[in-house]
């Protein structure tokens, strides 16, 4: 009876506390690095790269089949109430040889940025985000960092999941009806 007093308020702290992920992606002209919670996975990448060897073909079917089961599933993500929370930070250090065209880049770059992160929102909820875009001008650079945290807890991920599942399913029986 004792463990149940116990297992409930564990229960409820695991279904319903906000769990953060932290995903840094940096970028310079030479080097990617792709860290998870501070470990890096750019090497983990390289390394099962090399030890396995897979070969995809892709045939004419499935690339339908794939392109279908986005939309299900963007489509799904869109109307779900509850979204995970992000918040973001974004750091570009760029230049071109020419300043023209690293102002032109600036305005083109600086909407880009600003339009993915609409695009983002429709199924994220955007908590903070920080845009930093420095030029340098007459100088050949690229530095990009880009540090995310998404909150997500176990009930939401049941429950966005749940929907996905419904909505992949029910896809499925339309077009086999339609066929």
């Amino acid at each position: 009876m004792h463990a149940l007093y116990i297992g409930i308020p564990i229960l409820f702290l695991i279904l319903f506390i906000s769990i953060p992920i932290k995903i840094r992606v940096e970028y310079n002209i030479k080097t990617f690095k792709f860290t998870l919670y501070n470990i890096d996975i750019t090497d983990k990448i390289n390394y099962m790269k090399t030890k396995f060897k897979i070969d995809v073909k892709y045939k004419e079917d499935q690339i339908p089949a794939v392109s279908n089961t986005s939309k299900v599933i963007l489509n799904s993500l869109r109307d779900i109430k509850f979204k995970p929370n992000l918040n973001i930070k974004i750091n570009i250090h760029y230049g071109l040889s020419d300043a023209a065209y690293t102002a032109l880049v600036f305005g083109l770059l600086s909407n880009f940025i600003c339009i993915t992160i609409k695009l983002s929102s429709l199924f994220i909820n955007i908590k903070n985000k920080k845009l930093n875009i420095v030029p340098e001008f007459n100088k050949l650079a690229l530095n990009l960092e880009i540090d995310s945290i998404i909150f997500i807890n176990l009930a939401k991920f049941i429950y966005i999941s749940s929907i996905i599942y419904k909505n992949l399913r029910n896809s499925r029986k339309i077009n086999l009806a339609n066929t």
